[in-house]
């Protein structure tokens, strides 16, 4: 046959209402749940060849945010431990205000320059930690990303590491002794 023609065919024999990824079984299947059938793809190397591709450029392929009921539990629970972990950063930056110094502003106000008057306050005013909870009306990632390139920068000081296994932690993160 032509190639005009078994390109129509090939058209033809994959095109469907779109495919659906399912979670459970890890595979693609279509809109009416029913296997892809690519049994025309092992006929023959040529037909193999000349088919490569094509189910996913023919068709749409849907993709949703739902998972297994399996992990419903582990991805609360690992929602919960971010939640936590940028909790305890962020009171750990609220207490670092010896620490901040000017190269470390300006290299922030570089990076940051919407979230930069969070840092100067937490310098000029002290241990503030309702200061860090602020983001300026930027998605939470931009101020987890902030709180953290503040912190990594604070440890480059060496007199930081100390500073933090010298404070007296809580089940609620760092107090303060004064």
């Amino acid at each position: 046959l032509p190639r005009e023609l078994r390109d129509l065919i090939h058209d033809f024999y994959l095109r469907c209402d779109g495919c659906t990824y399912d979670h459970n079984s890890r595979k693609l299947h279509t809109a009416e749940l029913e296997k892809i059938d690519l049994s025309l793809m092992y006929t023959c190397k040529q037909i193999a060849t000349e088919m490569h591709g094509l189910p996913l450029q023919k068709n749409k392929v849907f993709f949703t945010t739902v998972y297994p009921k399996n992990l419903r539990s582990n991805a609360g629970k690992f929602a919960a431990l971010l939640t936590r972990l940028h909790e305890l950063k962020k009171s750990l930056l609220g207490r670092s205000q010896g620490f901040i110094t000017s190269e470390l502003m300006s290299e922030i106000q570089i990076q940051y320059p919407n979230l930069f008057p969070i840092l100067d306050r937490i310098k000029t005013r002290g241990s503030c930690d309702n200061l860090t909870n602020e983001t300026c009306g930027f998605p939470p990632s931009i101020h987890y990303d902030f709180v953290t390139e503040c912190l990594r920068l604070l440890s480059k000081d060496p007199q930081f590491g100390p500073h933090i296994t010298s404070t007296k932690w809580n089940s609620m993160g760092p107090r303060n002794t004064d």
